[in-house]
């Protein structure tokens, strides 16, 4: 079998902070210190960096799962905690998510649901789980 290309930034990061199943709460705020500095780049991370978030992303999110119980919390209370936050508008948020001002307040309305497209965006943007900006499965 041939072996893959991986991309060298990829690469440069598994170096400086290997990919590994969470043990500690340490390794933890290593994880989500890393993922937060990707997540400043956005649409312009490479290939490489976004695999790599991707992956940081559903270790931080197993962790999270196992070691911080919380009750449910509605998507739009979430997406306001945030807004309220950093101090963004619904334009703003429509700006991020790629959605219409329309949608954004019929969202924040309990209307209508967030696209995944759009929670993903919310997600990269924020640093966090694209999923608590979906209803629960």
């Amino acid at each position: 079998m041939k072996a893959l290309p991986i991309q060298s930034d990829y690469l440069e990061l598994v170096q400086c902070l290997p990919l590994s199943i969470i043990e500690h709460e340490e390794q933890y705020e290593r994880m989500l210190a890393a993922m937060k500095q990707l997540a400043i780049k956005d649409n312009k991370m490479t290939k490489g960096e976004r695999q790599y978030f991707e992956v940081l992303g559903l270790l931080v999110s197993q962790y999270e799962d196992k070691h911080f119980k919380t009750d449910y919390v509605a998507p739009q209370e979430i997406l306001r905690s945030f807004m309220d936050d950093h101090k963004l508008t619904q334009a703003t948020i429509a700006k991020i998510s790629g959605e219409y001002e329309s949608n954004i307040s019929a969202f924040l309305a309990g209307k209508r649901n967030m696209t995944k497209q759009a929670a993903k965006r919310l997600g990269v943007h924020f640093a966090v789980d694209p999923m608590i900006f979906l209803p629960p499965i």
